[in-house]
């Protein structure tokens, strides 16, 4: 099983949520449907409901179309979208200092400069 994310250990573990994180993760790329499907191995219908509301929300939008595909990307206009962008930084940050604790080795996030010591 695969280990949970950070960003959904505080977002809570649904498709909708995983579909964010994936267009969150790669917020400046085009995404097919098909491969945020594949990536969390979601049912397709709920995939397609859930993607529906969110473009609706405007959290994603439609960017180009590849042969009979169409892309998405997040829609950084978007006051949802950039507030997820910010949990993100957020849950990456704390990833980082509980990794730096781990190890005992300095580090500096965006968020914050953390300093442990060696013993």
């Amino acid at each position: 099983m695969k280990e949970q994310s950070a960003f959904l250990e505080v977002m809570g573990d649904s498709p909708r949520n995983r579909i964010l994180q994936y267009f969150v993760e790669c917020d400046n790329l085009d995404i097919a449907i098909a491969d945020v499907i594949e990536e969390h191995k979601l049912n397709k219908a709920t995939a397609y409901n859930e993607i529906k509301k969110i473009i609706k929300q405007e959290i994603i939008k439609q960017s180009r179309k590849v042969g009979n595909t169409q892309l998405y990307r997040l829609n950084k206009e978007n006051r949802i979208s950039r507030d997820l962008l910010k949990i993100m930084e957020i849950c990456i940050d704390r990833v980082c200092e509980e990794y730096a604790e781990k190890e005992e080795i300095p580090i500096k996030t965006k968020s914050k400069k953390t300093k442990l010591k060696k013993h």
